[in-house]
This record gives C-alpha cells, sequence and structure tokens, in this order.
C-alpha cells in the first residue's frame, strides 16, 4: 500500500478528495495514449486507496501479495520521481565549501 501512496505522491494520512484529486490531474499528465505504462500504474494504484473499504482490503491482504520482497522493494525504488537540477559554479561552490 505505501507504494501506491508514493506512486500518487501522496502521505499516508490522505483523505479520499485528496487521493481523487491527484489522480485526476495524475491521468490528464499521464494520458493512456501516450504514456500506456505510468497510466496504468496511477490507476493501480488508486484502485487500492481510493477509499477506506479498498485501504482496508489492500492492508490485510499485502502479505500475501508482496511476499517477493526482492521485486516489491524494487518496484518501490522504481516508484520514487527525482527531480534533477542543474545546477550553477555558485552552487558547486558551496556544495565544494560545505555549506
Amino acid at each position: 500500500m505505501l507504494k501506491s501512496f508514493l506512486v500518487l505522491d501522496l502521505p499516508m494520512d490522505a483523505s479520499d478528495q485528496e487521493i481523487r484529486k491527484k489522480y485526476l490531474e495524475l491521468v490528464k499528465t499521464f494520458t493512456p495514449e501516450k504514456f500506456p505504462v505510468q497510466f496504468q500504474k496511477v490507476t493501480a494504484a488508486y484502485e487500492s486507496v481510493k477509499n477506506q473499504r479498498s485501504r482496508v482490503k489492500s492492508r490485510l491482504f499485502a502479505a500475501l501479495k508482496d511476499a517477493d520482497f526482492e521485486n516489491t522493494l524494487k518496484e518501490l525504488a522504481g516508484s520514487v520521481k527525482f527531480n534533477k537540477k542543474k545546477c550553477g559554479l555558485k552552487e558547486l561552490l558551496n556544495a565544494a565549501s560545505g555549506k
């Protein structure tokens, strides 16, 4: 279930309304025509956490579904988004000096 919240980029205590709002934003961004894999991941994540009943079901059956911990960890690592930032000389010098 943590994976679903990571895919949706939401905190674990997000409300049903927040989850739905974020899902709709992501579906607009990752359309099925242009990004079919991302669309499927977002939709699957939403389905597993869309309401309280789904979240309870996911918690109860997660142990059975995620018995292969190595693959689960790889999927979790793949769902984290990294923001690359171009840095200039000033940032490099500050990083080198420990600021």
